[in-house]
């Protein structure tokens, strides 16, 4: 079972690295309730022009700290 800390380092380093390169996004529900540890799902906004940027440094990053991802994208009006 992953920890609660593991869950926030890859959440907060996720962010930071949005930040640096910057890509503006928008957090929709449930970012404290992950750091809470009572939801495992983080609804984020992000433009469509950097979505594939933001999904590669998410992959990079996850795997750098040892997690697999299941990621669902869409877009929506």
């Amino acid at each position: 079972m992953i920890s609660k800390r593991s869950d926030m380092e890859l959440i907060e380093s996720f962010f930071t690295l949005l930040n640096d390169r910057g890509i503006d996004y928008g957090i929709m529900r449930n970012a404290q309730e992950v750091a809470e540890g009572d939801a495992h799902d983080i609804d984020m906004c992000i433009r469509a022009s950097r979505m594939q940027e933001a999904e590669t440094l998410l992959n990079k990053q996850a795997e750098r700290l040892g997690w697999k991802l299941h990621l669902k994208t869409g877009s929506s009006s």
